[in-house]
């Protein structure tokens, strides 16, 4: 019995250390360690929760989120900055994100030609496919050959962008289903 109260006297004697405090706390066997767990598993299972209830958001319809980003596109002057591959990448990127929320297809993942196949199954009007087509086009020659396109592309293709937005943004029904 009196070892038992030497055992338990050496042990508290431990805990006055910190060093030897933390290392007590982790053996498997302690109390504490259990208890710690539970406390953790407590806290992320109540955390996931108030993410969720966090995360949920006000949806934007596609064509004021897309008409949004192509005045905030203007309004940095790239081109006039010599950032013109980095004008028509964002450019792009703002009409396949509209055209894959607005019609349910995969434009982000495809190239211009597979982008194009995607919109006549929706019925995407053939003039307007054209000046996709020909701002997609050009845009990709400026992001990967280096090409320039002549300054005069510059505007019209922030206006074809726009027009596009305008001119498809009535939801056609079931455009993700099909």
């Amino acid at each position: 019995d009196d070892q038992g109260s030497e055992a338990h006297i050496l042990d508290m004697e431990s805990w006055s250390n910190p060093h030897h405090a933390i290392a007590q706390v982790g053996r498997k066997d302690n109390p504490l360690t259990h208890l710690g767990i539970l406390g953790l598993m407590y806290w992320m299972a109540n955390r996931k929760s108030k993410t969720k209830m966090q995360s949920r958001s006000v949806q934007i319809p596609a064509h004021e989120l897309a008409l949004k980003k192509l005045e905030a596109l203007a309004r940095k002057h790239m081109i006039f900055s010599g950032l013109v591959k980095e004008h028509y990448a964002e450019l792009t990127f703002i009409l396949r994100e509209y055209l894959e929320k607005r019609f349910g297809i995969p434009a982000l993942e495809s190239t211009t030609e597979e982008t194009l196949h995607h919109l006549k199954n929706k019925d995407f009007d053939p003039q307007l496919a054209q000046a996709l087509q020909n701002v997609l086009e050009q845009s990709d020659l400026a992001k990967f050959a280096k090409i320039i396109p002549p300054e005069s592309f510059h505007l019209s293709a922030m206006e074809t962008a726009q027009n596009i937005v305008h001119q498809t943004s009535a939801p056609i029904e079931n455009a993700t289903d099909q």
